[in-house]
């Protein structure tokens, strides 16, 4: 137990007033369950592409940016809340 008697929500609006970030998205809904599907896609193709290995390295290369991407458009807006 801490020595500090502080609530978890309190912790939750500091962090979100005085934590520099970026524009990280918090996602909601659809966007939350759509992200969720392109990360377990994209770790079941990574686990089959080192499994097997018959994936050329180019077209290995262009797969693997189209997720990453494509992931950073959904975390990250395009502009300032």
């Amino acid at each position: 137990m801490s020595k500090f008697n502080i609530s978890s929500k309190k912790v939750s609006d500091l962090q979100k007033k005085y934590e520099v970030k970026t524009n990280e998205r918090e996602l909601k809904y659809f966007l939350k369950s759509f992200a969720f599907l392109v990360l377990a896609l994209m770790s079941v193709y990574h686990f089959y592409a080192s499994g097997f290995g018959t994936i050329r390295e180019i077209l290995h290369r262009g797969i693997h940016i189209s997720f990453v991407v494509g992931l950073v458009f959904i975390f990250y807006s395009w502009k300032k809340n």
